[in-house]
């Protein structure tokens, strides 16, 4: 854009309301491919741990899954009339343990996954901060000039948090 000021996370900033205004071009399209491919770059280090708390979904899910076939098994051993009154109990507070095991298993891996997310995401957004805030130093003194404190401080606080769900919680 001819006139547009350098921007340290984008590279030019020119009016903002265009990208809403206007549908997707490919180029609009590539740039976002483009910032998505950043954001995982940055995120990288933070890959392994990610696949443990998605491997921890998966098995939280599974739990939740099961827990139908459980309460199914909690209402035959109640209205099944066939055996002795101690079979049914048996039967059902078998049902009853099976159940809270799944439930508290699955407890387990939703919060473990939880906090990994969560922890991950946090130090993305502190590489991003200290990435962005080393690029903000390394502006000429005209585009500090040209900025409000407050909107240089907005970036460093809002922008990187927004980064935080694509850079984990989506991926």
């Amino acid at each position: 854009m001819p006139g547009a000021t350098p921007s340290p996370l984008h590279g030019t900033s020119g009016d903002l309301a265009a990208p809403l205004l206007e549908p997707p071009s490919e180029t609009t399209q590539t740039k976002r491919a483009a910032g998505v491919r950043r954001i995982l770059r940055q995120s990288r280090p933070e890959w392994p741990a990610m696949a443990a708390a998605t491997l921890c979904l998966v098995l939280a899910v599974l739990g939740q899954a099961v827990m139908p076939l459980l309460f199914g098994r909690m209402v035959d051993a109640t209205s099944d009339t066939s055996g002795s009154r101690d079979a049914r109990l048996r039967r059902y507070s078998a049902a009853c343990a099976e159940l809270a095991l799944v439930v508290g298993v699955s407890l387990f891996f939703t919060a473990v996954r939880a906090y990994v997310f969560n922890s991950a995401g946090a130090k993305v957004v502190a590489r991003l901060r200290v990435l962005l805030f080393g690029r903000m130093l390394a502006q000429e003194t005209a585009w500090f000039d040209a900025r409000e404190t407050g909107d240089l401080l907005s970036r460093l606080a809002s922008d990187t948090q927004k980064l935080q769900a694509a850079a984990t919680e989506t991926v």
